[in-house]
């Protein structure tokens, strides 16, 4: 099956993006922004599902307006004055399918505004939270005293699955109860514009776009798109919305830079090993020694690098540093230094939902032992990456860290995890493996990405994937790691065959290096059963099954409760059905 994405249902979810609890809790669905990375990869629907899954998430609007009769979408920045980056706020409210109506926010986001040599002010970025593949540019017209129009106007489309293309128009809509269905409903407005206030690189939405915090917005503007019913389709022609809704929003100029050394700077490529919950991870990282001053790039996804202060052998590392804006978020970033503490959550109405997490704390400064001559650093506290000046809202974080130079040993890979097995079915053709491999070893020390591999197992034989099925140019029956196939059969996270396994389906890692082979157990899920198996020492081939108490099912679920498939990376919640019957949820990182 080649990947696709229920886009429509994920656009959605999108604006969940801007969840900000008070305070850091882990058991809150609105905790934390790891959602964004996982928010178009959902639990595999059928084709019927699919459709129903469209009709849940799309209510009818009532517009004599057609999309084709609106304003053509703005693609290319308009000329003018730039305010780049600027910063967003914004409260709203979105249609979670699970758990209802919810409300929403941010004050981080990032949108650039142009003032622009027509007397309009343009603006991108205010709805890019939505799951789409293009964000368009609004044009605000003046109305006089400061105060502008935006008119009912693309902006954003995707692309679904099947290729058909969506576009989303922003538009103001009211609220009403529908008395003969008892339910809550949108309608497009006669007066379909929305009014804000623009000054100097501010833009406010007016008065009456914001009613008291908790209350459901009497009017309020999201993103809708035009369905041009066809044959088979199952809902007629008109304007749907994707449920998200928002009433308030401002945006400031950008004032804060970011740290990162200068071009004289010697920069060292070491590893680092990192703590989150009860397991350690390995990545390689980037420290620059300038003078008295190191910088540490430790998460990718921003321009800026943490900046600490040597001072004998202690690095000192200061909080609330900004780190620019987050590619993978959207969000402007900010650096915090935190103790952390494991607690467990119990869900007392449902045990089954109980968990460990950790939980972060910001302290005033951090500091790392630092044994210059053998180049160490390391420290007992955490790193936290976050979409708020504040408070912990982290998009990641790495607690109880070393950084060192690495040197390649005989080292034995960790095992894999399997996440979920989707058997055959008709309409996809295929039956999916979905795994989690990292390139640690068993003690989660780093081990060389490019000297790690895997092997699969179907029906306990070792499996090899034909060249013309994968689009490959040879058969292959060993796997890189991180390894994917030009058809989308084979992924980072996943492994798809053109039949359905009469028993089961198992991988196993292989690691070479410093001219040694060494194997991790084969990791085996059980069909009939549903149950995770591990097969010890098993060398090049299936020995000796030992069942332990591992996962035997293990379903994934991102912060906000909603439910994800095996690709899914960042930050989840798996519970884990054990072998002996036993339930457990966890937070895990999945690279």
């Amino acid at each position: 099956m080649k990947k696709f994405t229920l886009i429509v249902c994920a656009a959605m979810m999108a604006a969940a993006s801007f969840a900000q609890p008070e305070k850091q809790n882990a058991p809150s669905i609105l905790n934390g922004m790891k959602q964004l990375r996982t928010q178009r990869q959902m639990a595999r629907p059928s084709k019927a599902e699919t459709r129903q899954q469209d009709m849940r998430t799309a209510r009818m609007m009532k517009s004599p307006l057609k999309a084709e009769e609106l304003p053509e979408a703005i693609v290319d920045q308009p000329e003018g004055k730039v305010y780049e980056h600027a910063i967003l706020t914004v409260n709203g409210l979105f249609y979670n399918w699970m758990y209802g109506w919810m409300s929403s926010a941010t004050d981080a986001g990032d949108v650039s505004i142009v003032e622009g040599t027509d007397g309009n002010v343009y603006v991108k970025g205010i709805l890019s939270s939505m799951a789409v593949d293009e964000v368009y540019w609004l044009k605000a017209e003046p109305q006089g005293d400061d105060l502008y129009t935006i008119k009912m106007q693309p902006c954003g489309a995707y692309w679904d699955y099947q290729g058909g293309e969506h576009t989303y128009y922003i538009a103001r809509m009211e609220y009403y109860m529908d008395e003969e269905s008892g339910y809550d409903d949108y309608n497009i407005t006669d007066n379909t514009t929305v009014t804000v206030w623009y000054k100097d690189g501010v833009m406010k939405t007016i008065d009456e776009m914001n009613p008291e915090a908790g209350n459901v917005a009497s009017a309020a503007y999201g993103p809708i798109y035009w369905h041009e019913a066809e044959e088979d389709d199952d809902y007629e022609s008109g304007w749907y919305n994707n449920n998200q809704f928002y009433w308030s929003l401002s945006t400031a100029p950008l004032t804060e830079t970011y740290f990162e050394p200068s071009e004289n700077a010697t920069i060292e490529q070491l590893v680092m090993k990192y703590k989150q919950v009860d397991t350690f991870y390995s990545k390689t990282v980037n420290v620059a020694f300038e003078g008295n001053d190191v910088y540490l790039k430790l998460y990718t996804s921003v321009p800026g690098w943490v900046k600490g202060t040597i001072e004998g052998n202690k690095i000192k590392v200061a909080n609330q540093q900004y780190a620019g804006v987050d590619s993978s978020y959207g969000r402007h970033t900010w650096i915090h230094t935190a103790s952390v503490a494991t607690k467990y959550y119990e869900d007392t109405e449902n045990p089954d939902d109980s968990y460990y997490y950790d939980y972060g704390t910001i302290v005033d400064g951090i500091e790392f032992d630092y044994d210059a001559e053998n180049m160490v650093m390391s420290t007992e506290q955490a790193i936290y990456f976050d979409g708020a000046r504040e408070r912990i809202y982290y998009a990641d974080y790495f607690n109880a860290l070393t950084i060192y130079r690495f040197v390649e040993v005989p080292a034995v890979p960790t095992d894999p995890s399997i996440t979920n097995f989707w058997n055959y079915d008709d309409y996809f053709g295929n039956a999916e493996l979905d795994f989690t491999l990292n390139n640690t070893d068993v003690d989660g020390n780093y081990i060389t990405p490019d000297k790690l591999s895997y092997v699969v197992y179907v029906d306990d034989e070792l499996f090899e994937a034909d060249a013309e099925e994968y689009g490959m140019e040879e058969s292959m029956s060993e796997f890189p790691y991180g390894f994917c196939d030009p058809k989308g059969y084979i992924g980072r996270n996943y492994f798809c065959v053109f039949f359905a396994p009469a028993k089961n389906m198992g991988l196993q890692a292989i690691y070479r290096g410093a001219g040694e082979e060494n194997r991790s157990n084969i990791v085996m899920y059980d069909i009939e059963s549903g149950q995770v198996n591990i097969i010890e020492n098993a060398g090049t081939g299936i020995e000796a099954i030992s069942q332990k108490n591992v996962t035997s099912r293990c379903e994934m679920y991102d912060l906000q409760g909603r439910r994800v498939n095996g690709n899914a990376r960042g930050l989840v919640i798996e519970r884990r059905m054990m072998a002996d019957g036993t339930m457990k949820a966890v937070k895990a990182i999945r690279k």
